[in-house]
């Protein structure tokens, strides 16, 4: 990608290899980041099943003073709580456009992670 240039795909997926990666918002928009509307597929992150900070893969937004730091909960018996999360139990919302965020992978799961973001217009 070029700087200023937008995407017109319907998606666009990023591969994530273990460590950190830095993923910028693709479209030219708001893009809903978790929940049931959410545009973007979180494929193969590692989640946590007991709200562990520790063993999760994250997920690091800034947010003018500092990165906010998410982990990811997924739990068969709270299958509508699945999703992002921080230390008081939070969610993140949207990335606005022109804007990222950072992505740790914890480790070499059995499947790999990919995320692929929606197009949000």
């Amino acid at each position: 990608y070029q700087v200023g240039l937008v995407s017109t795909n319907a998606t666009r997926t990023v591969d994530c290899p273990v460590g950190d990666t830095f993923i910028a918002s693709p479209y030219a928009g708001l893009v809903d980041f978790d929940g049931a509307n959410s545009d973007v597929n979180w494929t193969g992150v590692a989640a946590s099943e007991k709200y562990d900070i520790f063993t999760a893969d994250l997920i690091r937004i800034w947010d003018g003073i500092g990165y906010k730091t998410y982990y990811y909960f997924n739990n068969a018996s709270y299958p509508a709580y699945t999703g992002w999360y921080d230390a008081e139990g939070n969610s993140p919302s949207e990335i606005d456009a022109g804007k990222g965020f950072w992505f740790v992978r914890r480790t070499a799961n059995q499947t790999t992670t990919a995320i692929t973001f929606g197009k949000p217009f």
